[in-house]
């Protein structure tokens, strides 16, 4: 199964020792920090709504192309906050894809390489590391929902959007 978050470091160097007057500390800048999860799934997110199936094979589509590619922490986004200073993207993604998540509910994955010259890299990845930062946010305009009862819930059910980004978030 496919976990719902995880983060992975990967370093360029392939063997640290065998290069002589370089160890894996002189190579660190060689490390790239990833972050993997799922976006979107066909369940009540936090705003109440329920994104379609039927939208994910478009999510896929914008997530892997500029400049929807590139991604925020949460409070920095233009698109969540357009009042914030302009700030750097933290990640850019570099893989998305629709796959079942460990309940066997489809969604759309994403793999995200972070922003090292981010002025926050080292906090974000420690807090990613440690947990803090374990979602990702889908920054998106309905433009179509319709009300449906799910359970016992009358809910946004989205079948239509326009996407714009997707943030990391606590």
């Amino acid at each position: 199964t496919i976990p719902l978050w995880r983060v992975q470091v990967k370093s360029a160097v392939k063997n640290c020792k065998g290069a002589e007057n370089l160890t894996c500390e002189d190579a660190s800048h060689d490390h790239q920090y990833y972050v993997e999860g799922f976006v979107t799934t066909p369940m009540k997110d936090l705003q109440g709504e329920v994104v379609k199936e039927s939208v994910f094979p478009e999510i896929v589509n914008n997530i892997a192309k500029p400049p929807h590619n590139l991604g925020w922490l949460h409070h920095e986004s233009p698109y969540a906050n357009p009042d914030a200073a302009k700030a750097a993207p933290a990640i850019v993604y570099e893989e998305a894809r629709v796959e079942r998540n460990p309940i066997g509910k489809l969604g759309v994955w994403v793999r995200g390489k972070l922003n090292k010259m981010h002025p926050n890299f080292k906090q974000t990845w420690n807090e990613a590391k440690e947990g803090f930062l374990n979602a990702f946010s889908m920054e998106f305009m309905p433009l179509n929902e319709t009300k449906e009862m799910i359970g016992k819930e009358l809910t946004n059910v989205v079948d239509q959007i326009k996407y714009l980004s997707t943030s990391l978030v606590r």
